[in-house]
């Protein structure tokens, strides 16, 4: 068991945080797509901080969906860069 858990949308606008990361699943338009469908259009989502922001990010499938993998620290540098390059 990885203790990763599903987020709801509740418990997000609960939380308010200053980042957001999608990790995709299947084809990366398409998640795109449904993260828009799924909760840019709930009340609250764009109060919280992280899409006042501009800081909701949808992570490359390579390098964060499979696990444990080779390219891990390519993926700290890469969430590094998006963290401090703003």
């Amino acid at each position: 068991d990885s203790g990763l858990t599903e987020a709801n949308v509740e418990a997000i606008l609960e939380l308010n945080p200053d980042y957001i990361f999608l990790i995709p699943m299947g084809i990366e338009k398409k998640a795109e797509q449904s993260y828009e469908e799924a909760f840019a259009q709930k009340d609250g989502w764009k109060e919280l901080s992280a899409v006042k922001k501009h800081h909701v990010y949808s992570l490359p499938k390579d390098l964060f969906r499979y696990k444990p993998n080779n390219r891990w620290a390519e993926a700290y540098r890469y969430l590094y860069q998006l963290v401090n390059d703003q």
